[in-house]
């Protein structure tokens, strides 16, 4: 899951991705993936 989570950050679309779900409820569910992760 780490690993697959690294290659995710390193993507270019990052960002697009995080700002797209930011006007959405999915905001919420990635960042409790993330916090979940770490």
């Amino acid at each position: 899951m780490r690993k697959y989570m690294i290659r995710f950050l390193t993507k270019d679309t990052f960002m697009s991705n995080f700002f797209y779900l930011k006007n959405t409820n999915k905001a919420i569910i990635f960042a409790l993936f993330l916090l979940y992760l770490f």
